[in-house]
C-alpha cells in the first residue's frame, strides 16, 4: 500500500498538528481505536455548521467485518471536516473539528 497525505505517516501528522494550530478553541473528532490499524470513512452524518449533541453519530467508518458510528464527543457545531468518505484513515485521525456549543451560543453582549 502507498503511504502519504490520504493513508497516514508524517504528512498526515503534519496535517492534524497543523489543524490543531488553526483551531486552538475547537475540540477534534478523533477517530478511537477499533482493535483495527485501519479504518475507512464511509459517510458523514452532519454538515459543517450543524449542530450536534455529546453521543450523536456524527460520522461512519468501515472496520474489517463492521461499520461502525463515530460519536461526537461534545455538544457543539462542526466546524471543519478533515476527512473525506472513502479515505483510510488511522487511530488517532482527526475526522473533524466542532466548536464547543457554548462558544457559539455566546456572542456580544
Amino acid at each position: 500500500m502507498p503511504r502519504g497525505p490520504a493513508s497516514g505517516g508524517l504528512d498526515s501528522l503534519h496535517d492534524e498538528v497543523a489543524g490543531s494550530l488553526m483551531y486552538p478553541e475547537m475540540v477534534p473528532i478523533i477517530l478511537p481505536n477499533l482493535g483495527t490499524d485501519r479504518a475507512v470513512l464511509s459517510a458523514w452524518y452532519v454538515h459543517p455548521g450543524e449542530t450536534v449533541y455529546a453521543g450523536d453519530r456524527v460520522a461512519e467508518v468501515l472496520i474489517p467485518g463492521a461499520t461502525v458510528d463515530i460519536p461526537a464527543p461534545i455538544d457543539g457545531v462542526l466546524v471543519e471536516r478533515q476527512a473525506g468518505v472513502d479515505q483510510a484513515l488511522f487511530p488517532g485521525s482527526v475526522l473533524g473539528y466542532l466548536s464547543p456549543l457554548a462558544a457559539e451560543e455566546g456572542g456580544p453582549s
